[in-house]
């Protein structure tokens, strides 16, 4: 009888272990597939909810509110803020952004209307109106006109202050007893001399009032 060097010796074993050892093989090549996929398929499974998630929200339910603060009431400084706020959605939320609409809001005034009007100097301010003056985009795409006109965009100015042309919803309209062509004295102080006169030019209404954009 020949003796066996080890490679022969090793040759008749995997010849008799063949299909054990292919067995084997396919088991750790399938082993390591799987552990390179596991992430992969992990981030396609996040990804998959998330779009479920998106799907699954009403569209008055799916918004995102971004905020910026102490902006100068400009033109330029809109355009700017606008700009900086859609590169940020776009980078952030990429094909789940649809649009946005700029909504604009100043601090609290006291406002002296028809029946209800400023306290003198030295009363208290209690008992008076409080008024928030704002401005949303293409507001006019989404009212229906009751009474009036919409306003002009740019305020006048004379001797005794600015003087602006607002919109009233129907609702507080009614609540105050508000009409087209009141006038409403309005400053940041009842006792300040610093008055602004807003005049009410429109009476409107929400024109879809199951629509996303309501009427704040």
């Amino acid at each position: 009888m020949a003796p066996l060097s080890t490679p022969k010796l090793v040759l008749r074993r995997i010849r008799d272990d063949k299909m054990l050892l292919s067995s084997i093989f396919v088991g750790i090549v399938f082993a390591a597939t799987l552990v390179a996929a596991v992430p992969i398929y992990i981030n396609s499974l996040e990804r998959l909810a998330l779009n479920i998630e998106i799907d699954r929200l009403g569209r008055f339910q799916s918004k995102v509110l971004g905020f910026a603060f102490n902006i100068p009431v400009t033109e330029g400084q809109f355009a700017q803020t606008d700009q900086a706020f859609n590169e940020t959605v776009v980078e952030a939320l990429g094909d789940v952004y649809a649009n946005h609409e700029r909504y604009v809001t100043g601090l609290q005034f006291y406002a002296g209307m028809p029946d209800i009007p400023l306290p003198r100097p030295g009363q208290e301010n209690a008992s008076a109106a409080r008024v928030y003056l704002r401005s949303r985009s293409h507001f006019d795409e989404h009212v229906r006109v009751i009474d009036g006109r919409l306003p002009q965009v740019r305020p006048e100015t004379d001797g005794r202050g600015a003087t602006l042309e607002a919109v009233i919803g129907a609702t507080t309209a009614s609540r105050f007893r508000l009409r087209v062509g009141d006038l409403l004295r309005v400053t940041p102080d009842a006792s300040s001399p610093k008055i602004m006169t807003v005049t009410i030019v429109c009476v409107v209404d929400a024109a879809v009032p199951e629509a996303d954009y309501s009427l704040i």
